[in-house]
């Protein structure tokens, strides 16, 4: 009964999650989605939509639907279809929700930017929310390289558990078979000995030397070590976070560090971006005056970036208005010895 509810409570059982891939691979998701919901900031949210549920629809599902009911303001995840109109976008959404006893076939707004309050005629009384413009949501890109991780995170597991061993075992028998298991299981849980049931590991040529290659060097602990920690910085990268990930084994300089700060915002921006056009529509259509904005390490990141541009930009200017002076400057000097070599003459 204790497992029970720690599983459906908590989450978590008695798995050892390095044993479990899809555990491990979840975890990894789990973590990520700690931090991304914190993404966002809103402002003026009605009481009915939680921002934590609202943030986990659209990075995991894509999109948000709202809606009213009860002259309440809901967000709900259901599905798109209607007829299509003249680019190929959704202009229904079915929605169920148990709990409050709804289920409705809803007229959306229409994505292409028009203000109307009708579509052919019917009155519009959904809006979508779309993650992305492009609408493929977060999980894809949590998946791609949460499995990744996870593959490389096993394979450490498994290369420093390797390290343990200088023989490899045969077996003859299936007593001698089990018993091996055992001492195997045995060195893997961290057991300081392991206690041997057969004669044969002593009485036969059943023990061969393990070459260091077979063990997995200590170059291929570096290896896998580097891969987790690109996967990782590769990850936060795409997701606007500024982790280096540094495969020189040596310190980095401050240009090196800021190299990829151009590719940090697109994604980012373009995510606010339609959360801003949704919420327009929305406040227009249902009455709001909902607002958001860039939150935590995303917010200072991104004030960070563009103070470092505007300073770059004004050092350039100041640059540029130091060379024409002194353009003008040459330019008059050299006026000026030419003309008193004219008198001179």
């Amino acid at each position: 009964m204790g497992n029970n509810r720690n599983i459906w409570m908590f989450g978590c059982g008695s798995k050892r999650i390095l044993n479990d891939k899809e555990s491990l691979i979840n975890s990894h998701i789990g973590y990520m989605l700690t931090k991304t919901l914190s993404m966002f900031e809103y402002k003026n949210l009605p009481s009915t939509i939680p921002q934590r549920e609202l943030e986990l629809i659209l990075q995991m599902c894509r999109f948000a639907i709202f809606t009213k009911k009860d002259d309440q303001l809901y967000v709900f995840y259901g599905g798109l279809g209607g007829q299509p109109n003249e680019y190929y976008q959704p202009t229904q959404a079915i929605v169920t929700n148990p709990y409050l006893r709804y289920s409705d076939v809803l007229t959306l707004a229409d994505d292409t930017g028009d203000d109307k309050q009708t579509l052919d005629g019917k009155k519009v009384d959904a809006v979508v929310m779309w993650n992305d413009k492009v609408h493929v949501g977060m999980y894809p890109l949590f998946l791609k390289n949460a499995e990744l991780l996870s593959e490389c995170e096993i394979t450490l597991k498994y290369l420093l558990v390797n390290k343990r061993w200088k023989n490899v075992l045969t077996a003859d028998d299936d007593n001698t078979n089990e018993s091996i298991k055992k001492m195997f299981k045995d060195v893997e849980d961290g057991v300081g000995y392991a206690v041997v049931t057969t004669k044969t590991f002593i009485e036969d040529s059943s023990i061969g030397q393990v070459s260091p290659n077979s063990q997995g060097s200590i170059s291929d602990l570096k290896d896998v070590i580097e891969t987790i920690q690109y996967i990782k910085g590769s990850w936060f990268n795409d997701l606007g976070l500024n982790a280096n990930f540094n495969m020189k084994r040596e310190s980095i300089n401050e240009s090196e560090s800021d190299m990829n700060e151009d590719a940090l915002l697109p994604f980012i921006d373009d995510m606010l971006s339609s959360r801003k056009y949704a919420l327009k529509r929305i406040n227009e259509l249902f009455g709001y005056n909902i607002e958001v904005e860039l939150a935590s390490s995303w917010k200072k990141i991104r004030e960070e970036i563009v103070t470092r541009q505007e300073i770059q930009e004004s050092q350039i200017e100041e640059q540029k208005v130091v060379e024409n002076n002194e353009v003008v400057e040459e330019e008059t000097t050299s006026k000026e010895t030419e003309d008193e070599k004219i008198e001179d003459k």
